[in-house]
């Protein structure tokens, strides 16, 4: 069931709800390469939007805004794997691996 902010997540070993955030871009995994694009494109703008000692922050945050099959592909990576200055670039690059 969907309220609009938050998904159900699947995954954890509670079934809990996970929040997503409206600030952050969010991606299901679908559209393809285009798709993919189009997310990258809002996931730079968005980092872009973060202060400077914030910008290692974009790519878990990112990583947790994820839904759908994009979740479901990185759902056993660390989010810290992409807190750093090009952790957006490394989310990129993940993703474009599935």
């Amino acid at each position: 069931m969907s309220n609009g902010i938050y998904e159900k997540g699947g995954k954890g070993p509670n079934n809990y709800y996970n929040p997503i955030d409206p600030k952050v871009p969010s991606w299901n995994g679908k559209g393809g390469a285009v798709g993919l694009e189009l997310y990258l494109n809002k996931a730079k703008g968005y980092r872009a939007g973060l202060e400077d000692d914030k910008k290692k922050l974009a790519g878990p945050r990112l990583w947790s805004n994820l839904r759908g099959s994009a979740q479901k592909y990185l759902e056993k990576k660390d989010p810290a794997t992409y807190a750093k200055e090009d952790g957006v670039e490394l989310l990129h690059k993940a993703l474009s691996e599935r």
